[in-house]
């Protein structure tokens, strides 16, 4: 994982007890960590298109705001970064990495986010979210059923595999790939 480049500082629930995590707070020429962040957590089944429930990415807690912190971001932008670009091995800060990708690649987007990353991001999300209530709750009705939501969904995903094809058993990484290539038929 990169250093942060532009990077903010989010304020979350446990920042009195030290989180600390910084995001990328740049421009689209380069991946806005921030701005991707808070496209991920948009509740989608609210019907305000600006309600949000921001999750620290450290500790889970609720992200109340965020804060420039100019000495860290000064410390950060001057880490040593690669290009992202495909095929390139320039090395450089994170002002030199921006006079780079403006010189080199001026057409340059962002990279698309990847499908099967997408879901296993979501599915990570909802794991993680489970197990949590399970540890907070202490009803052990509860407990049982969301244990059973979390076997559930083990046992979808070693039937259809992580990238959803219907294969049935577990695949890995470089099966998905190869998968993906292949048409796949119920």
């Amino acid at each position: 994982m990169e250093f942060p480049h532009n990077a903010v500082l989010l304020l979350c629930s446990s920042h009195d007890n030290g989180c600390r995590p910084y995001v990328c707070a740049s421009n689209f020429e380069l991946s806005n960590c921030l701005d991707q962040l808070v496209e991920s957590c948009r509740k989608e089944s609210s019907k305000d298109p600006d309600a949000i429930e921001l999750a620290c990415p450290l500790c889970r807690g609720d992200v109340k705001e965020y804060t420039l912190v100019e000495p860290a971001r000064k410390k950060l932008n001057h880490k040593r970064r690669s290009c992202m670009q495909d095929g390139c091995s320039y090395m450089g800060t994170y002002r030199e990495l921006c006079k780079h990708v403006k010189k080199k690649h001026p057409s340059a987007n962002p990279r698309a986010v990847d499908p099967l990353h997408a879901f296993r991001w979501k599915r990570l999300l909802f794991r993680s979210s489970l197990q949590d209530m399970i540890c907070s709750t202490t009803s052990p009705l509860l407990r049982r059923l969301l244990s059973a939501m979390l076997q559930l969904d083990e046992l979808m995903a070693s039937y259809w595999g992580e990238g959803g094809d219907h294969r049935g058993g577990a695949t890995s990484d470089s099966s998905l790939r190869s998968g993906n290539a292949e048409s796949t038929d119920p």
